[in-house]
């Protein structure tokens, strides 16, 4: 695009994307506005602000805290998923390292093995299967179920690394080398640096997934001890159907309040990552940058 050129249709493209950001944003103001609501009200004018008798204030709330033990179970979603996404950032980028610099026979077949799990879906037919092995093998705590976390997130996070890798300049590496770095020094130090905004990146989407997924902790924990959010909200369910959908929905305010919290800290670094040489950019500031361009074994033959 020339420089100052004005852009086409751009404010139709504003109005465009302006609408569906509020179709995102209207169920969290809805849920939100519902949380302060007496039960019946609910039902009854959900698209309402909650004024005079229908306005409970923080009951909803409290009921939830104490029905839910909201507290422990925050607690534990939060240690499943801290762990869990460092888990599969610190496993998925070695490998995604390790299949690009070797590129053997091995490398691709994992690589390839690694494509085929991009679905992070458990097929319907391993759900017994899943928790009789969860139960046997002892992944049925919050330590074990990260381990599963990684079995599942661990394809589109590989995918995603080697790419980034793939824009690294071996040189770097080799000059850390020549001045006596060790590979994990390399590693930590040079390669992880680089990738930074594409391992944020996929921090997110990773933590968003597992703070919200209800199925795996389900299938694995033993729910007699561990119950992460999604799982204690269902307990708001009561018999014949009944629900406490004002306690609900004050469960699902506090459960969403900080994963949109995180993804706001972190959003500059997703737009760095997707930016167009941003990688690029990145290699240049690195401090071997230099050293790297102007080591012997890289400048090209001069014609004689």
């Amino acid at each position: 695009m020339i420089s100052g050129e004005k852009v086409k249709h751009g404010g139709l493209w504003t109005v465009l994307f302006s609408l569906v950001s509020l179709a995102w944003v209207f169920p969290i103001v809805l849920v939100i506005i519902n949380s302060f609501k007496q039960k019946a009200y609910i039902s009854r004018d959900a698209f309402s602000i909650p004024t005079g008798k229908a306005f409970v204030g923080l009951e909803n709330y409290t009921r939830g805290i104490e029905t839910t033990n909201f507290f422990a179970s925050f607690g534990w979603t939060l240690l499943i998923t801290v762990g869990s996404v460092i888990l599969i950032l610190v496993c998925t980028s070695m490998c995604a390292w390790w299949i690009v610099r070797v590129n053997n026979w091995a490398a691709k077949l994992l690589y390839t093995l690694f494509l085929f799990k991009h679905d992070r879906a458990v097929p319907d037919g391993d759900v017994h299967p899943l928790q009789d092995r969860a139960d046997m093998l002892k992944l049925n705590t919050p330590w074990g179920l990260c381990t599963v976390y990684l079995g599942f997130g661990a394809g589109l996070a590989v995918f995603i690394f080697t790419g980034v890798v793939k824009g690294i300049p071996q040189s770097l590496e080799e000059s850390a080398m020549i001045d006596g770095a060790s590979v994990p020094r390399i590693f930590f130090q040079i390669v992880v640096p680089i990738m930074k905004p594409s391992i944020v990146s996929v921090a997110i989407l990773q933590a968003m997934w597992i703070w919200n997924d209800y199925l795996l902790p389900y299938l694995t924990l033993d729910l007699g001890k561990y119950k992460t959010i999604s799982v204690a909200i269902q307990y708001l369910k009561g018999g014949y159907g009944s629900v406490d959908m004002g306690a609900m929905m004050a469960c699902l305010v506090m459960a969403i309040i900080p994963i949109i919290v995180f993804y706001l800290i972190c959003q500059k670094h997703i737009v760095k990552g997707v930016m167009a040489g941003a990688v690029q950019g990145m290699i240049e500031d690195h401090p071997l940058w230099d050293s790297a361009v102007r080591c012997p074994m890289h400048q090209p033959e001069r014609g004689r």
